[in-house]
């Protein structure tokens, strides 16, 4: 008998997760290694039944024969004393059945969740493997967003599948009787009711039905009975029930096809399935949603120094009018190719760890520069960290067709680079190769990988891809290359001997090359980093002494305008809002796939909808990078629509490590806004935050305290110093607070001191906050609505000029439309 306890092998039963008649799961602990799989069993009972014994087998025969993010991993079958037991990967979370609860599922979630159920059953009829069970029992989510499809149990295997056009159950392995219906009543395909044939469109109607019940909220075949639920199935027109009517038009032609009637109607394959799902996420707007914002998937806006660089694709909750930029392929043109190069693994001396982020740096530079390929910023390794190195999860978010998968080995002075191009989707090799060279010959080694890629992306026949010519010598590109890797280290961990390292190897790279505007901008950037977190005054003056210096040697480079206008925002005294807005859009125009322009803007934006339009193109540009959901988040929560902002965060938190402490901030935040206070003081982390521990005492609700904490907070600041960014994200976010807690005075205390400062203050906030409105009326209120709107008239007229130059971002020019509206309303 199996107990909590007993051991089969080496795995150790710790709890019963779950039984039916196909078998019973337990959680399991494996003792050789230390971690907890689940282990599937036959139970005694069932082992002398032939039919039970041999299916339980095939589904283990099944599950070993495939491979894929969206099924779930087989690891070992074996058997015990009888006992026969399958091992698998342990899933934390819920099934689909589960999240829906009863009730219609957000559209475009429930089409994201096919989608990744359709490229699992892709893969599985790949290896000529069917399902035939599909239903939302059958699907589970993990906690960490992603879809897994259980339970083969009923899977049969097919023969080759090399002659497509002969009968699809020739060399089936099953174990029904001829005309025997297998699956669950209201999930099943007319075939499958029919007792006749099957092949993988069967799936495909079984999925149909799951996708119908995740918007719908019900099945579109019913009855009393299973003969009545089967004759549904095989005569009803499902779109002539009620629930048809709450179907979004992106999703009626898709189930129009999957839930034909006739095979021949429906998808050709799963595959095909997918893409449409992926087609119709990718493009369409808000009208056809109906749905909140879910964001984060790639599209086509993550970019690496392409020219022409002019918008990303609409964030349809977001409401932002942002135009799509043009694409070739959009005049009936095949799409190109995209592909995002991963941290490669590193294998040799720690000294050469700085590799795993130089390796994808120098080849998307490389490919960015090719016609006819789509590439987008690499993650960088801390990243890739974050996500637990989890491959899925990057080609999901950068929204990619390939992958280019790096190993190095350092052996002394010698390299030995083994790279990949995989399809992001089914994990095939489109092509390999593996070089050789030594360090000095870095650039040849990677520029020879980057032409073995270039030709296996590009169509049969095409002209030889021009690759740009390398920027710098071998030794400085790796001595610029090791500086970045360390400099993010050092953003991620803010330890000393990170900057420290970061610095001299930059240092390295500039003494060989004095004229180089990038390489001072880069020590600029250092600098600014630390001047940012510590308000250090040797960094702060370090950081501009290094941007000017890169500016005088390329007045267009993008990087050193955006470390000046970080420098002008966290400079002591007041800051020039002429200076913010020229240096951060100079920034922006011209590297528009540098993320840290964009990071700077959102930061110094006049407008929580300029936030916002820069956020969400951070979010495109860097699906990885958390200051594009966090400007956006907060954009949202401004704008009256925390519910979206919570989506958002929490979309951020499945891509990034929990222990971030902005990420827990900000999700406060939306929790807060949302009245949710008990869920909120669970996450919120007092002390990081810029309101001075106030949010807490609002959380708790006691009125006393909160006035205590009010006074308490502007007491101690009116003896503090303070740059302009450090006293505007002050007043956004503890003076709405202040006047909501009844202290008037301090609130205006604070707007006061920030209009003085002429930090980046937000005329909408300022304007339309319910808190801050109560303040009118107040001449103090009416001085500092004045000195933000002078701000934002001088953000605007560097934007006109800039537009004018042809320098405008495509993606601000809504927001930019909506500040000339805003400046002319009466204050």
């Amino acid at each position: 008998m199996l107990v909590v306890g007993v051991c089969l092998g080496p795995y150790e039963l710790l709890a019963l997760l779950g039984k039916g008649g196909m078998g019973e799961v337990w959680r399991a602990l494996d003792t050789r290694l230390g971690h907890e799989v689940a282990l599937k069993t036959l139970p005694e009972a069932f082992a002398s039944d032939a039919k039970r014994l041999e299916r339980f087998r095939q589904e283990a025969r099944t599950l070993a024969a495939m491979s894929h993010p969206n099924l779930v991993q087989v690891f070992e079958a074996g058997e015990w004393e009888g006992v026969p037991y399958l091992v698998m990967e342990l899933l934390e979370g819920e099934t689909l059945r589960d999240r829906m609860q009863g009730k219609p599922m957000p559209p475009r979630h429930a089409a994201e969740v096919a989608r990744d159920v359709a490229y699992g059953l892709a893969a599985a009829h790949e290896k000529g493997i069917l399902h035939r069970d599909l239903k939302p029992e059958n699907l589970f989510i993990t906690r960490d967003g992603r879809v897994k499809v259980l339970d083969f149990g009923l899977a049969k295997m097919q023969g080759p599948r090399a002659d497509r056009g002969a009968d699809p159950e020739e060399g089936a392995t099953t174990l029904s009787e001829p005309g025997q219906v297998m699956g669950t009543p209201g999930y099943l395909s007319p075939e499958q009711v029919r007792g006749e044939l099957v092949d993988p469109r069967s799936d495909l109607f079984s999925l149909g039905v799951v996708l119908w019940e995740m918007v719908a909220g019900g099945r579109p075949f019913q009855g009393d009975s299973t003969i009545e639920i089967m004759h549904a199935i095989l005569k009803q027109n499902p779109w002539n029930v009620p629930e048809a009517s709450k179907l979004p038009p992106a999703l009626e032609g898709i189930l129009r096809r999957c839930l034909a009637k006739a095979p021949e109607d429906r998808f050709p394959s799963a595959s095909d399935l997918a893409s449409a799902l992926h087609a119709a996420l990718d493009v369409t707007g808000s009208a056809g949603w109906a749905d909140p914002l879910t964001p984060g998937r790639g599209g086509r806006g993550s970019r690496v120094r392409r020219a022409g660089l002019l918008a990303v694709p609409i964030l349809a909750a977001l409401g932002l009018a942002i135009a799509l930029k043009w694409q070739p392929w959009s005049k009936g043109l095949a799409r190109p190719p995209s592909v995002v190069a991963l941290p490669a693994r590193v294998l040799g001396s720690p000294e050469s760890a700085f590799l795993t982020d130089a390796i994808p740096d120098t080849l998307s530079t490389l490919l960015a520069g090719v016609e006819g390929i789509d590439t987008r910023c690499p993650p960088s390794s801390i990243e890739f960290e974050q996500v637990r190195r989890d491959t899925a999860k990057v080609a999901e978010a950068y929204g990619v067709d390939l992958l280019l998968v790096t190993t190095v080995t350092v052996q002394g002075e010698h390299l030995v680079l083994n790279a990949q191009l995989v399809e992001a989707r089914t994990h095939r090799v489109r092509w390999g190769s593996q070089l050789e060279g030594s360090r000095g010959a870095y650039n040849d080694l990677i520029r020879r990988a980057a032409v073995g890629a270039t030709r296996a992306m590009r169509p049969p026949g095409a002209p030889s891809a021009v690759l740009p010519g390398p920027a710098f010598s071998s030794e400085i590109e790796l001595a610029l290359r090791e500086g970045r890797h360390l400099g993010r280290r050092y953003g991620s961990t803010w330890k000393e001997a990170d900057f420290d390292s970061a610095l001299a190897a930059l240092q390295r790279a500039q003494s060989m090359d004095p004229t180089s505007a990038t390489l001072a901008a880069e020590l600029g950037a250092l600098f600014g980093a630390k001047d940012v977190r510590a308000l250090d005054p040797d960094s702060h003056q370090q950081a501009k002494l290094w941007a000017d210096r890169a500016l005088e040697l390329d007045p267009r480079c993008g990087l050193a305008w955006a470390v000046l206008c970080w420098h002008e925002a966290n400079k002591p005294g007041k800051a020039d809002p002429d200076k913010l807005a020229e240096y951060a859009l100079k920034a922006v125009a011209l590297s528009p796939g540098d993320v840290r322009g964009h990071v700077a803007l959102a930061a110094i934006a006049p407008t929580m909808q300029m936030a916002m339009a820069t956020g969400s193109y951070m979010m495109e540009l860097d699906p990885l990078e958390y200051a594009g959901y966090e400007a956006t988040a907060y954009g949202l929560m401004d704008t009256g629509r925390p519910a979206e902002a919570l989506l958002l965060l929490e979309k951020a938190l499945r891509l990034q490590l929990p222990e971030r402490r902005s990420n827990n901030w900000g999700l406060s935040v939306a929790l807060f806004k949302l009245g949710r206070n008990e869920e909120a003081l669970k996450v919120y982390t007092p002390g990081w935050g810029w309101d001075g521990g106030l949010l807490g005492e609002f959380m708790r609700g006691d009125p006393a305290a909160i006035r205590r904490r009010g006074i308490e907070v502007i007491t101690r600041w009116r003896t503090k110093e303070g740059n302009p960014w450090y006293w505007a994200n002050r007043a956004y976010f503890v003076a709405p607070l202040l006047v909501r807690a009844g202290l008037r005075e301090e609130a205006l205390w604070l707007l006061l001191k920030a209009a003085e400062t002429r930090g980046p203050m937000n005329l909408d906030l300022a304007l339309q906050d319910p808190g801050l409105r109560q303040l009118k009326g107040d001449p103090r209120y009416h001085q500092a609505l004045q000195a933000y709107r002078e701000y934002a008239l001088s953000f605007l007229e560097h934007a006109k000029k800039a537009e004018a130059q042809g320098n405008l971002p495509s993606y601000l020019k809504p927001s930019i439309e909506e500040l000339q509206v805003l400046v002319k309303k009466p204050i």
